[in-house]
C-alpha cells in the first residue's frame, strides 16, 4: 500500500462518512483467484491473510483480483452486476474501473522527479538500498511480519545476540545489506541493526536470506513470537569478513552508528 492506495482510502473515508455507507474494497492479487469475495468476518481466510490487508481496515467487504481479471469484467460488462448496490466507487486514474459513470476518480500521485508513485517504483528503490525513500513513496517505513526462528548463535558468542527471520514469500525482499531498524515484538518496540542475506562470513549457503537483527538494550527469548521489521535506513552492503574479530569490530562500528541515527532521528524511535 502506497501514498496513492492511501489517497485513495482517504477518499472513500470521506465519501462514506458523508453517504453514511459503508466501504467494499477491490484489491489487484495475483495470489488468489478472480472473483474471491473476503468479509471482514470470514473467519476461513482472514483479511490479516492478504498482502494488503492494511488497505482494508475500514473495509466491510473485500474483492480480490488480478489485474487482468479486472478488465475482463469491463469487457464482459459484468461491473454492473459488481457494482449496481454501489452509490460510488473510488479510485485512480488509471484504474479500469476509472471510465464507471459512478467513478470518483483521484489523480494519480508523483514523486519529486515527476514520476508517477507505483508498487514497481518502490520495489526499484528497495532494490538500491533507498529505505527512506521507498518509505516516502509508502507513507511508512517498508516492513515484513514473520516467526522469530532458532539460529547458530553466532551472535551470541560475539556478544551481541540476534533475532532470526524469513521475510515472507509474498513480500519483496530489499536489497542485502546492514540496516537500520525498528522492531515490534511482544507488545514492546526496539530500536536495532540487521543484517539482510546469506551471512557470508559465516555461511556458505548462497540463496538462504536470514534477517538477523540485534536489539537494543534487550535480552528476551523472543523464539516463536511474531516480530515486525521495518527498514529505516541502509547501512553497508553485505560483506565478507576474513575473520569473526573483524567483523565484530565492523558490527559495534555499525551498532555505534545506528544508535546515533535514532539519537538524531527522533522521529524513527
Amino acid at each position: 500500500m502506497h501514498v496513492g492506495h492511501r489517497r485513495i482510502m482517504a477518499a472513500a473515508r470521506e465519501l462514506s462518512a458523508r453517504l453514511s455507507l459503508p466501504i467494499a474494497a477491490i484489491i489487484p492479487l495475483d495470489n488468489y483467484k478472480d472473483g474471491i469475495t473476503i468479509t471482514s468476518t470470514d473467519t476461513s481466510k482472514s483479511a490479516n491473510t492478504l498482502p494488503s490487508h492494511r488497505l482494508m481496515t475500514d473495509a466491510e467487504r473485500f474483492f480480490a483480483l488480478r489485474q487482468e481479471g479486472a478488465a475482463a469484467i469491463i469487457k464482459d460488462e459484468m461491473s454492473d452486476d459488481m457494482f449496481c448496490d454501489a452509490a460510488a466507487i473510488v479510485c485512480g486514474e488509471d484504474s479500469p474501473f476509472a471510465q464507471n459513470p459512478k467513478a470518483f476518480v483521484i489523480p494519480l500521485v508523483r514523486d519529486d522527479k515527476n514520476n508517477v508513485v507505483s508498487g514497481e517504483l518502490i520495489k526499484k528503490l528497495l532494490s538500491e538500498g533507498d529505505a527512506e525513500g521507498a518509505a516516502r513513496l509508502l507513507g511508512a517505513y517498508y516492513s515484513f511480519e514473520s516467526e522469530v526462528l532458532h539460529g547458530a548463535r553466532i551472535g551470541h558468542r560475539l556478544g551481541v545476540p540476534t533475532i532470526n527471520q524469513r521475510i515472507p514469500k509474498e513480500k519483496y525482499t530489499p536489497r542485502s545489506g546492514v540496516y537500520f531498524v525498528r522492531v515490534r515484538i511482544c507488545d514492546m518496540t526496539y530500536n536495532g541493526v540487521c543484517n539482510l542475506g546469506v551471512k557470508p562470513t559465516v555461511s556458505n549457503s548462497a540463496d538462504d536470506i536470514i534477517c538477523e537483527t540485534h536489539l537494543f538494550d534487550c535480552s528476551c527469548n523472543f523464539y516463536g513470537a511474531l516480530a515486525k521489521t521495518e527498514f529505516l535506513y541502509y547501512r553497508r552492503s553485505e560483506k565478507k569478513f576474513t575473520s569473526l574479530d573483524e567483523l565484530r569490530a565492523v558490527i559495534e562500528a555499525d551498532m555505534a552508528a545506528a544508535r546515533e541515527f535514532f539519537a538524531t532521528n527522533p522521529k524513527s524511535i
